[in-house]
């Protein structure tokens, strides 16, 4: 752990031959307050009810107080890796027929302004309304 400031997550599970390991709880302990012995309640998976039971840990935290302040003032970038997104044929089909159908319009609109001004109708000017 290389941030005094992290949140270190245990998870406790029942382990059984025949069935898969069940979750008892979840606890976040965040490393600042890891001193001596100290009882935790078990959270749910999502850590936001209370779990099945208790749980008793003792604690040290063992830091450099100097790197820590140098750390809280310039904290370090987490890196998230991200999985490529893969290639989707239909959403590349609905984006083509969405841009075709947009250009169409424009050019029937296009064609109707360019029929008004060939007629040399004075009355019927076309306005920015009529474009969209």
């Amino acid at each position: 752990i290389n941030d005094y400031r992290s949140v270190l997550h245990l998870s406790l599970c029942d382990e059984e031959d025949l069935v898969n390991d069940v979750l008892v709880g979840r606890i976040a302990i965040p490393l600042f307050n890891c001193r001596g012995l100290k009882k935790y309640i078990l959270k749910d998976a999502k850590l936001t009810g209370v779990g099945k039971g208790e749980l008793i840990i003792e604690t040290a935290v063992f830091y450099n107080p100097i790197r820590a302040a140098v750390r809280t003032f310039s904290p370090k970038e987490e890196k998230i890796m991200k999985d490529p997104t893969k290639f989707d044929i239909s959403l590349l089909q609905r984006d083509v027929k969405r841009i075709t159908a947009q250009v169409r319009m424009g050019l029937y609109k296009y064609s109707e302004i360019k029929f008004i001004d060939c007629r040399n109708t004075q009355s019927l000017n076309p306005t920015k309304i009529d474009l969209f």
